[in-house]
Formats: structure tokens, C-alpha cells, sequence
């Protein structure tokens, strides 16, 4: 019910339809006008959490034992961490813009200490092995004039 009155179902999706057009509408046409190009960045440091399952996931008969997270950087974004979960573990995901942020690496290490620091006042002893810390850069795609 909204405003005491009951909603018909097909209203509802009738609503969520036009938003969708009018949200890819909007897409399109920042697109064509190429307006990323031209306004401002809405935000420069996007940080989201994507709980993940808490049981195995198996592909072709092998466990997956990491589910590690990949964002999709958006225009005028400096730095995207994705922090993804998947049975008892915390995989991170960061991308960030070279010039903005040249010292990634300094910034995951500072992850991994901050994470240890949070475990020990947790109550949690550390883990006696240390986990590498595995950084891979891809090479930015040149764009198209």
C-alpha cells in the first residue's frame, strides 16, 4: 500500500520500465555529448563491499579457492577498492589511476598492516605465515581519437 491506497503490481513495473529507459537514456546521450570528458568527477575514491557466498563454488568438478574482485573504474575516478568476501576469507581488489596514485603498493601494504592491527585488538592472534601480497598491473587501454 502506498498513501493508504493499494498498488497494482503492473504500475510498478510500469514505473521501474520508464526509469530504466530514462537512466539509459541519460547514459547515452553523457556518451554521444561526451560530457565525462567535459564535467567534473562525481567522486574520485569509490570503496564497496560485495558479501560473497559463505559455501565452496565449484567450477567443472574444482573448488574455486579465491574470489578476488575486480571493479570497473569509472571516468575521473583516482582509486576503486572492492572488498569481496568468500567462505572465511577477505580478498581486495584495488585499481587507481597511475598518476594519481603511483604508490599503490605502499597503499596495499598499508592494507595488510591495518588488517593484522584490527585482527590483534579483535582478539585474533596473527597468522604466524605471512600471505604475499600479490600486486599485477595492467597495462591502461590507449584510446581511439
Amino acid at each position: 500500500m502506498m498513501f493508504g491506497r493499494p498498488l497494482a503490481l503492473g504500475r510498478v513495473l510500469g514505473a521501474v520500465s520508464v526509469s530504466c529507459l530514462i537512466i539509459t537514456g541519460m547514459a547515452r546521450l553523457m556518451g554521444q555529448a561526451k560530457l565525462a570528458e567535459r564535467l567534473p568527477a562525481i567522486v574520485n575514491v569509490l570503496i564497496s563491499n560485495v558479501p560473497g557466498p559463505r559455501e565452496a563454488l565449484y567450477c567443472a568438478g574444482a573448488k574455486m579457492i579465491h574470489y578476488f574482485p575486480v571493479s570497473i573504474p569509472s571516468n575521473g575516478s583516482v582509486l576503486n577498492i572492492t572488498v569481496q568476501s568468500y567462505l572465511d576469507n577477505l580478498d581486495f581488489g584495488l585499481i587507481a589511476c597511475r598518476a594519481a596514485v603511483p604508490d599503490i603498493e605502499k597503499l596495499t601494504e598499508f592494507l595488510a598492516e591495518e588488517f593484522q592491527r584490527l585482527k590483534k585488538a579483535a582478539g585474533e592472534t596473527p597468522e604466524k605465515k605471512v600471505k604475499k601480497i600479490e600486486i599485477k598491473q595492467v597495462k591502461a587501454a590507449q584510446r581511439s581519437a
